[in-house]
């Protein structure tokens, strides 16, 4: 399709779906001149952000609905003087998609999943949004919202599980989002490698049981991908390696995410390593700038003084900024 046919094929369908509705014409411009190039920090998802996700936005409503849910709370964010009347609409727009996504998440097939995929994408995006602007939005985040969130990630899964890895990769339009760029030399050693086998020895002090899954391994699990994807990423700060730092909350067993939920300690020390590890590889845009800095307040917040020496070390990674790498060796309180 050259560039001409594409304007003239969103104009068609617009009148399919939203028949003239001001508002939501309005949205769509925002997302056309706007939105769509703060989900553009890799140029080479341009093309995807701008014309490919409105296309099969206009043949999947639950999706424009997401898609237009961004839209208003971005608007929203930008326009002070319009605020509570397009978070509403935000909300409106992301209730009805949500509901959607929750209905249909087991009829999901090879016909229709390029749709949930990129519909599970916004959903998540729109949580992020919400928690990284916490303050703008009037919201107090709580280890429960990230938990919601995470678990709006598994969705993610079950949708890539409908096709092969290769199957996906070879989908031209969302190939790219699969796409995990040069990996950089792996680290064997380092702070934060330290700080996580620090953090191993702690887990193993939970309590195990002959469950595969339990609290023990629950912890150490979630540890062990959250060391992969640092190795993965090492010093990279390439297109790329948000959507690797990423990968790690799709990993997480339910009952992780439950602990995290739940205020479990050991579960929330670790969410916090997590949010020093991604804090460099958040958007240069709103969409989740300052997301990691909210997180783990909500996780600081939520931990009992006798463990919070456990978090000191994060802490100063994400107020002074200072890349995990660069960070001083942790003190090992198990040697204490």
């Amino acid at each position: 399709m050259n560039p001409i046919q594409r304007p003239m094929l969103h104009s068609r369908r617009l009148l399919l779906f939203i028949h003239q509705d001001r508002t939501t014409l309005q949205l769509l411009h925002h997302y056309d001149t706007v939105v769509y190039k703060t989900l553009t920090r890799d140029q080479r998802t341009e093309t995807l952000w701008r014309h490919t996700v409105p296309e099969i936005a206009f043949t999947n409503e639950a999706l424009l609905q997401a898609l237009l849910a961004l839209s208003a709370l971005n608007y929203a964010i930008r326009n002070p003087d319009q605020h509570r009347e397009f978070i509403i609409v935000s909300s409106r727009f992301q209730s009805l998609a949500l509901q959607h996504f929750s209905a249909n998440l087991h009829n999901i097939n090879e016909d229709n999943c390029r749709g949930y995929f990129l519909l599970a994408t916004f959903v998540f995006l729109l949580t992020m949004c919400s928690t990284a602007n916490a303050s703008i939005l009037g919201k107090i985040i709580s280890p429960v919202d990230v938990a919601q969130s995470f678990v709006l990630l598994q969705g993610i899964k079950t949708i890539m599980s409908v096709k092969s890895v290769e199957q996906w990769k070879a989908d031209g339009p969302l190939s790219i989002l699969l796409d995990e760029g040069n990996i950089t030399e792996p680290k064997d050693s380092g702070p934060y490698l330290e700080r996580l086998k620090q953090l191993s020895d702690l887990a193993r002090k939970l309590e195990a049981t002959l469950d595969p899954i339990n609290e023990q391994t629950a912890c150490i699990l979630a540890i062990e991908t959250l060391r992969s994807i640092h190795i993965k990423c090492g010093n990279d700060d390439s297109p790329s390696s948000p959507r690797r730092v990423w990968v790690w909350p799709m990993t997480l067993t339910q009952m992780f995410i439950d602990f995290i939920s739940q205020g479990h300690p050991v579960a929330l020390i670790i969410l916090g390593h997590f949010t020093a590890l991604a804090r460099p590889y958040e958007s240069f845009e709103w969409v989740n700038r300052g997301w990691s800095e909210v997180v783990f307040q909500a996780a600081e917040s939520s931990l009992s003084p006798e463990w919070k020496k456990w978090i000191e070390w994060p802490k100063k990674s994400i107020k002074e900024r200072i890349n995990v790498n660069d960070m001083p060796v942790p003190e090992n309180f198990e040697d204490s």
